[in-house]
């Protein structure tokens, strides 16, 4: 029977027809009862699931069959899947073999494309078969390892089995493990040569291989794996010793290994992030906030050394020997802090199914990291980061080792991971070197703001947040709009209420001096209507004041996915409404500001744009000018509006959604003004964002009709045809715009179209509103 996620998550895959048979034991029990010939089937297990969304689903099992565990697995391919399953399984039937206590070696089930396979038939694995008969390892270990006749007679113990990706065996003799065979697909690198053991470490070495078959044999080190020490509660004593041992390997020469770049880690922790968001939809925004926030900060350089690749406790072997490192398949150059913190995260993990108790888990992974630092000397620079990484690279564990309650410890891991980034717990608390900044005669105080002492005394004069012990460990410049402003990132440690964390703030610098005045809005809106806890769900950055000396104000960095990743999602159009609702909270409030905006002011802002567009493409100069005067047309034509508070930049990028609060950020432009603005800013935004990225101006149109709908509802004083005529004139800009801006240029023309399109449709200038759906023009 299916559990009630499986079941929805089948509901959604209509293209994988097998899907609900696969991830269901019982019905595969009954199958296998039915084509097990005088057997009796007492149970099927589920122990490993590798699903690609609409294209494949393969899972194993652990049947229990007259007393005795056997693995079978099953395939479900999608409907219009390249070759038939038929075919497929034609051309291995040259290789089954039949198992002898299920009485079948490969079942095919047409109506669902549906394949299941018997150990040892692997359609990958093709060698399995060699290493599992007796006869053919015997030939095969005499010429693999000629140096080690005996084991040509060693027995075989399975350790571990992924269906079409490899199996690992030991190889037995008189009792005792003496070796250990991988089987890979044909076609897998095999490791490459290691440097010797150490001191400290030993490495499992290669005694031999058949490169062509995927075929290799290594030593066996004898030991307790570091996993069985954790799960026993005796790892205390031994993790600084873990830790003193990576760093070891860490410092062994690594010529002739591959490399491994961190974009291949944010790749990993990208596609982690688009299963959950597939097999659990609630959870999707939640992770794709964390792979961009840990994006981000993945982009500093690192020093490539020897790693593991796919360390975690059970890789890690301790015995009379020392520290011994198994399973090198994955070995490379990269991320020395990758490699920690993989193996951190497979201990913290260990919390979310109550393996291990919380206060343990971080004890042992104090311990591995405190070891490491004391061998390998230096900065254990970003390890948080990567921790957090390697956690959310595991939040589809669950789901693929079919725990029962998967969608609880999926969301617990997220949770974890995202309590890895938001409360580091191993990052330096040094000051942080001074950054270089790049020259900027209009901002002397960009220099200043590099250098971390000087921000720590800054910050301790910040009234009303007591920050006199804080110190500054990280300083990353975002953004610099030379002559203008930049926009600086701070890691503070020492923070009340919570000296222990680390607060990231964002500093906004400006030429002209602090901006004042949207520091004192952000206050306004922090205390009021945009408060952290408002029942609404809407918020803004908690503004921690004005540095004068450094020409900048203060805020906290607010996590969250920009409305540019999110506005194309199954849930995009809740969180629209949301917005809208939040943005009419804001035109509606009572704060002053000391700005106003009008058509005039926008026409005059918006001309030198079109003209630069001009002489970029001279081709297009006359209907540029034509847009030019119809936008001049269309805002002159509107009533005079009720002054309202507007953002003025109310565009995707400042909608940040965390799964459970919108965030609305950048209010530099606030002023006075009419509302619609906001409003026709937005749908322009997301109208050419659709354009650019998929071709398709409607490509967002139901997160647009969302978001309009409900604005306008609550805004009888705002009207249809306001909206339109500020979307036109934002429209218009974002086509001035897209000459100047990277990665633009191939929108010009269609939205010079699309503009054109818009004003000629009749009626001008409208939207047709009815009660469940805003039209477009």
């Amino acid at each position: 029977m299916l559990s009630p996620a499986d079941r929805l998550l089948v509901h959604r895959d209509t293209g994988i027809p097998g899907l609900g048979l696969v991830l269901d034991a019982a019905a595969m029990l009954e199958l296998l009862r039915d084509a097990c010939e005088g057997g009796d089937v007492q149970a099927v297990t589920p122990r490993y699931l590798r699903y690609k969304p609409g294209t494949n689903a393969l899972v194993a099992y652990d049947v229990r069959v007259d007393g005795l565990t056997v693995s079978v697995h099953a395939k479900a391919h999608a409907a219009g899947d390249g070759p038939s399953v038929e075919s497929r399984m034609h051309k291995a039937d040259g290789r089954a073999v039949c198992h002898p206590v299920l009485g079948f070696s490969r079942m095919l089930l047409p109506g669902v494309r549906v394949g299941v396979s018997a150990f040892p038939n692997d359609e990958k694995v093709r060698d399995l078969v060699s290493v599992i008969d007796d006869g053919r390892r015997r030939d095969l270990l005499q010429r693999a390892v000629a140096s080690r006749p005996m084991l040509a007679e060693a027995g075989l113990r399975p350790l571990s089995y992924k269906p079409e990706r490899r199996f690992v065996g030991a190889l037995m003799v008189e009792g005792r493990p003496e070796a250990v065979v991988r089987v890979q697909s044909r076609g897998t690198t095999l490791r490459p040569s290691l440097p010797p053991s150490t001191r400290l470490l030993r490495l499992q070495r290669v005694l031999g291989r058949r490169e062509w078959r995927g075929v290799s044999i290594t030593d066996w080190i004898e030991g307790d794996t570091f996993e069985s020490l954790v799960g026993r509660g005796e790892a205390g004593r031994v993790a600084a010793e873990v830790g003193r041992a990576l760093a070891t390997l860490h410092a062994l020469p690594g010529e002739g290994v591959p490399e491994r770049r961190v974009s291949d880690d944010r790749q990993a922790i990208e596609a982690a992030a688009s299963l959950v968001a597939v097999v659990l939809p609630e959870l999707g925004l939640a992770a794709r906030d964390l792979v961009t926030r840990v994006g981000v900060l993945l982009k500093a350089p690192v020093r490539p050394v020897l790693v593991h690749g796919d360390l975690h406790q059970g890789q890690l072997v301790l015995g009379a020997s020392g520290v011994g490192l198994i399973d090198l398949d994955e070995v490379a150059c990269g991320a020395a802090m990758s490699d920690l913190a993989s193996l951190v995260a497979s201990v913290l993990a260990d919390t979310v199914t109550d393996r291990v108790a919380t206060a343990e888990a971080f004890a042992i992974a104090d311990a591995v990291v405190a070891g490491y630092a004391r061998e390998a000397g230096g900065t254990l620079t970003g390890l948080d980061t990567w921790v957090a990484a390697h956690l959310l690279r595991r939040v589809p564990q669950p789901f693929r080792a079919r725990q029962a309650n998967w969608p609880t410890t999926t969301e617990r891991l997220l949770s974890l991971a995202r309590g890895a980034l938001d409360t580091p717990r191993w990052r330096e608390r040094r000051r942080a070197a001074a950054l270089r900044m790049p020259s900027d005669p209009a901002m002397p105080a960009l220099a200043l703001a590099a250098q971390p002492r000087h921000v720590e005394q800054a910050l301790a004069g910040l009234p009303g947040q007591g920050w006199r012990h804080v110190r500054v460990c990280e300083v990353r410049l975002l953004r610099h709009k030379p002559g203008r402003r930049g926009l600086i990132e701070y890691a503070v440690a020492g923070v009340p209420p919570r000296p222990d964390h680390i607060v990231t703030v964002i500093a906004k610098v400006r030429a002209r001096g602090a901006d004042e005045r949207t520091a004192s809005l952000m206050r306004q809106l922090w205390d009021g209507v945009f408060a952290p806890d408002s029942a609404h769900g809407a918020s803004v950055p908690q503004p921690f004041g004005v540095v004068p000396g450094l020409s900048c104000w203060l805020q906290a960095r607010v996590p969250g996915v920009p409305a540019t990743e999110w506005a194309w999602g199954s849930d995009a159009e809740p969180v629209m409404r949301r917005a809208a609702a939040a943005l009419r909270l804001l035109h509606t409030s009572d704060i002053v500001v000391h700005r106003s905006h009008d058509v005039e002011a926008e026409l005059s802002a918006l001309h030198p744009r079109l003209a630069r567009l001009a002489a970029a493409r001279p081709a297009l100069t006359t209907r540029v000018a034509r847009l030019a005067a119809a936008c001049a047309t269309g805002l002159g034509r509107l009533p005079s509006p009720r002054p309202a508070l507007v953002h003025r930049d109310f565009h995707p990028d400042h909608l940040l959604w965390n799964g459970t609060r919108l965030h609305l950020i950048d209010f530099d432009l606030a002023a006075h003004g009419d509302a619609a603005l906001d409003v026709g800013n937005l749908v322009a935004h997301l109208v050419e964002l659709g354009l650019r990225r998929r071709g398709d101006e409607a490509s967002l149109r139901p997160a647009i009709d969302a978001f309009v709908h409900a604005y306008l509802s609550d805004a009888p004083e705002v009207t249809a045809a306001a909206v339109e005529a500020w979307t036109v004139v934002a429209l218009v800009r974002l086509a001035a715009l897209s000459v100047d801006l990277p990665g633009r240029g191939h929108t010009t023309e269609a939205l010079i179209d699309l503009c054109e399109r818009r004003l000629d449709a009749a009626p001008p200038l409208t939207l047709a509103v009815r009660p469940s759906v805003v039209e477009t023009p």
